[in-house]
C-alpha cells in the first residue's frame, strides 16, 4: 500500500495532468469556435457568389432582349419617319390625313405623283394645285424618301 507522501505526489501529478488536459480542452474549444464562423462565412460567400452569378445572367438576358426590342422599335420608328408626310414643307396634319385617305400614305407614293394627276389629287384633298406645284411636294418627297433609304442602308451596315 502506498504511503501518504506517495499518494500526495500522485494526487499532485493527477492535478497537473487534469490542468494540462483542461488547457488543451480550452485550446481545442477556442479553435473550434474560431473555425465555425469561418466555415459559415465561406458557405455564405459561396451562396452569395452563386446568387450574384444568377442575377448577372438574368441581367445579361434581359439586356439582350431589350437590345433586340430597341432595334425593332428603331426600325419601326424609322419606318414611321419615312412615312411621315408632314416632313414635306407645306403638308401639315390636315393635308397628311387627306392624302392618306386617298391612298397616298408614304413619301414614295407622294414622290410618284405625276404632273398629270396633280390637279386630281389637289381637288380630292381640297387644295389649290398651284400650291402643290409651287412647293414641289413630289420632289421634296422624293428627296426625303431617298435620304430615308440611305439612312436605312447605313443602319444595316
Amino acid at each position: 500500500m502506498p504511503t501518504k507522501t506517495e499518494l500526495k505526489q500522485q494526487l499532485k501529478k493527477a492535478k497537473k495532468a487534469k490542468e494540462k488536459l483542461a488547457k488543451k480542452l480550452a485550446k481545442c474549444e477556442e479553435k473550434r469556435k474560431s473555425t465555425k464562423p469561418a466555415k459559415k462565412a465561406k458557405k455564405r460567400d459561396k451562396k452569395q457568389k452563386k446568387a450574384k452569378k444568377k442575377v448577372i445572367k438574368k441581367i445579361k438576358s434581359e439586356a439582350k432582349s431589350f437590345g433586340e426590342m430597341l432595334a425593332a422599335e428603331t426600325k419601326n420608328l424609322s419606318d414611321k419617319i419615312s412615312d411621315d408626310l408632314k416632313r414635306v414643307k407645306g403638308i401639315g396634319p390636315v393635308f397628311e390625313e387627306r392624302l392618306k385617305s386617298i391612298g397616298i400614305k408614304t413619301l414614295d407614293d407622294l414622290a410618284n405623283i405625276s404632273k398629270e394627276i396633280i390637279e386630281d389629287v389637289a381637288a380630292k384633298i381640297k387644295l389649290d394645285p398651284e400650291r402643290m406645284i409651287k412647293e414641289d411636294w413630289a420632289k421634296q418627297a422624293q428627296e426625303l424618301a431617298k435620304q430615308a433609304k440611305v439612312k436605312e442602308k447605313d443602319e444595316e451596315d
